[in-house]
């Protein structure tokens, strides 16, 4: 029989009715068992609702509500959990056997921490699937406490899927939760708030599986040119010097670096002039040697276009 540990998982649900029935039995099949599932139905207008109640299991929670987007859906499973921690699954993704128990070995491990995560693996549509490369991570150490969290965060793939894990009392006692009304970068608002309070747990151990090519998943949305709300809010914090002092050069680097994305993103539109704008910013210097190639390369380009030359 699988020990029960003190967690709510949550998983929003919208219109994924096909893949929440295999999100929720890998929850169930775990060698840990949650307090409860959550399942939040988000507006759906599949047969979403269906396949959950089908299920059958006492441990599996419906709630309904008008669509309001996945961040509302999260807040609003967050105001209904019951237990002292909360692990967040998506209704597209699915845990290994595994992942609750090292979730839980974290949480007991490393009680001092804000956040709790794994590693994962990329599951593509035909089945393949491969992990991401992450750097500046000590992979052979086993579950660590991470300190440098925007070091590895903004230098490689993320550290985490939204399958991460934090206190209950921390969420809403900080008054933290997930911004409603936005899509991209909605749970790394979130993880960065955490993350800037105190240490990450982590255990490197791929115990998630992140689908790849689904439809209105991260995996398949197109960054906008303008900065997302979230790093937005995370250079205001930056600016402010709300930033604690450890963080500082690894906000600096991931800051930079989205300069830099944001630059490619315009000149590939034709927009060279916004380009080299966003270049002359001086924190997109701190990219480092990103900073110098796309800055030559659209320099180099510009010098072509007057030529009359075809870069």
């Amino acid at each position: 029989m699988s020990t029960t540990v003190p967690f709510s998982v949550i998983i929003p649900l919208y219109n994924k009715g096909e893949l929440v029935t295999e999100a929720i039995r890998s929850v169930l099949a775990g060698t840990r068992l949650p307090r409860e599932i959550i399942v939040i139905d988000d507006g759906s207008t599949d047969s979403g609702a269906m396949h959950v109640t089908s299920l059958g299991s006492p441990l599996v929670r419906l709630v309904r509500q008008e669509n309001a987007g996945v961040s509302a859906a999260r807040n609003r499973g967050i105001r209904e959990a019951k237990a002292d921690f909360i692990a967040f699954l998506d209704a597209d993704d699915y845990w290994e056997s595994d992942h609750l128990a090292r979730i839980d070995h974290l949480r007991t491990a490393f009680p001092e921490a804000a956040l709790y995560g794994t590693g994962f693996y990329l599951l593509y549509p035909d089945g393949s699937h491969r992990p991401p490369r992450i750097r500046r991570l000590k992979r052979n150490q086993g579950p660590q406490r991470v300190r440098h969290f925007y070091d590895i965060w903004s230098r490689g793939n993320f550290l985490f899927t939204s399958s991460a894990a934090v206190s209950r009392r921390r969420l809403v006692g900080g008054n933290i939760y997930f911004p409603e009304g936005e899509r991209l970068g909605e749970d790394q608002d979130v993880w960065f708030r955490l993350a800037e309070q105190g240490p990450v747990a982590y255990d490197p151990a791929a115990s998630v599986a992140y689908r790849q090519a689904v439809n209105q998943s991260l995996s398949q949305a197109t960054l906008p040119l303008t900065p997302l709300p979230y790093v937005a809010r995370l250079a205001e914090r930056y600016a402010t010097g709300a930033i604690p002092q450890i963080h500082r050069p690894g906000v600096e680097y991931l800051l930079a670096s989205n300069l830099v994305d944001r630059a490619l993103r315009h000149a590939r539109q034709g927009m060279c002039d916004e380009a080299l704008r966003l270049l002359r910013d001086p924190l997109s210097r701190k990219a480092g040697i990103t900073w110098w190639r796309v800055s030559l390369q659209l320099r180099l380009g510009r010098l072509l276009q007057h030529q009359g030359v075809r870069p």
